[in-house]
């Protein structure tokens, strides 16, 4: 019901994957200069791919749809959200008030008027909870603030493809970040007993998910800034951030420095915007 479809891009006529990345990427933007919470966010994104799950969008409308979308999610999830005429600034005026209401009426109607779907951040938030530093967890508080930084900015990369993610239930791609995390961590308690019996999946079970996390996660950083810029998200709102920035990217140095020592990163395949007409899919944030 909250789901989308299963690889719903291939549905779309006029629009494709690229195009989605570059206006989830925006809408990352958008949060991030408003201050949005990271649920709305996550969100936001939900409510976008359920829609391109029912509706046949036209690229001249798809930033109407994710800006309709991030205000939806913003009314609903935040105590204070952006009016909405910030709503038609974000977009340089592209689409007026009116349009953005006019979307709104459609949006909810093809999502049922059903917005509170849990989300991969909501699994995070949930999981998380259970592996706060104690004796038991074997966990320092060092290291638990790093473990929530880097499973959340892992999740968020997650939001800029559609594929393979969409074929993953919300719970399992939090797993498998969690897990990713506490891999790059180099932590003695990768997936124990404790995460199997509070997350229900096996390391068996998320390795695919997993795999496709890592690949990710490589194939961005080998990219360009995006990614230094939505783990800015997470940590500038950290107590002693410069420390855990200096920590987080030492942990990002160390762990793509074993990859290209084993050769492995001939395998990633850059993403690439060429076929896009950027004259029809301009998403220019301007403030």
């Amino acid at each position: 019901m909250y789901a989308p479809k299963m690889n719903f891009m291939e549905y779309q006529s006029d629009i494709n994957s690229a195009m989605r990345t570059i206006l989830v990427d925006w809408l990352i933007e958008v949060a991030d200069e408003y201050k949005l919470n990271d649920e709305t966010l996550f969100l936001c994104v939900q409510y976008v791919d359920r829609f391109l799950s029912t509706v046949n969008v036209t690229r001249s409308k798809l930033q109407l749809v994710g800006t309709t979308c991030m205000y939806v999610a913003s009314k609903y999830e935040e105590m204070y959200p952006p009016a909405l005429d910030e709503f038609s600034f974000i977009t340089d005026n592209t689409y007026e008030t009116k349009h953005i209401l006019r979307m709104e009426q459609i949006v909810m109607k093809m999502l049922n008027f059903s917005l509170s779907g849990p989300t991969c951040y909501t699994f995070i938030q949930y999981y998380l909870t259970f592996f706060k530093p104690t004796i038991s967890t074997k966990v320092g508080d060092d290291d638990y603030k790093c473990l929530m930084i880097l499973t959340s900015y892992l999740c968020t990369l997650s939001l800029l493809q559609d594929r393979p993610f969409s074929s993953y239930r919300s719970s399992m791609i939090a797993a498998s970040c969690i897990l990713y995390a506490n891999r790059l961590l180099k932590t003695d308690a990768v997936w124990t007993n404790r995460h199997i019996q509070i997350t229900s999946y096996t390391q068996r079970d998320l390795n695919d998910c997993v795999f496709a996390i890592g690949e990710l996660y490589m194939k961005t950083f080998h990219q360009d800034q995006t990614t230094l810029s939505i783990l800015r998200r997470y940590l500038k709102n950290k107590k002693d951030n410069e420390h855990y920035e200096r920590r987080i990217k030492e942990i990002i140095h160390v762990s793509l420095s074993k990859i290209g020592n084993e050769g492995d990163n001939d395998e990633i395949i850059d993403l690439t915007f060429d076929d896009i007409d950027e004259e029809n899919m301009s998403m220019e944030y301007h403030r």
